[in-house]
């Protein structure tokens, strides 16, 4: 009895043990393939209003000096688009990246682990 215990306890540490090693390494790995200028989210603070949205006028061609406007670089959204990624949040783009499938079935296959 004492050794189908050990057995079973020692399976299940196994399994966990394999489960938690394959959920860091899928971190990683998506990790990895994020944008480095905007982390994965595709876009980037408006450099112009600080991420505002607006801008203050300095007060030329007949408007008020100190009055707002929408900022026109980003288009009052305080965000610009990712230069680097053109907003898909990857370093590499899906259609190029060979390792990644195309019509993923599972979890594993959308990050190329396969």
């Amino acid at each position: 009895m004492l050794d189908l215990t050990a057995a079973f306890g020692g399976g299940t540490i196994g399994v966990l043990g394999t489960l938690a090693a394959l959920e860091l390494k899928k971190k990683e790995v998506k990790e990895r393939s994020q944008c480095p200028y905007c982390s994965g989210s595709g876009q980037l603070t408006c450099a112009t209003c600080l991420g505002g949205g607006t801008v203050m006028l300095a007060g030329r061609s007949g408007s008020p000096a100190g009055s707002k406007q929408s900022c026109p670089s980003c288009e009052g959204n305080g965000y610009i688009t990712c230069v680097n990624c053109k907003g898909d949040g990857k370093v590499v783009p899906t259609m190029l990246d060979g390792t990644v499938s195309r019509d993923p079935e599972s979890e594993l296959e959308d990050i190329g682990m396969t």
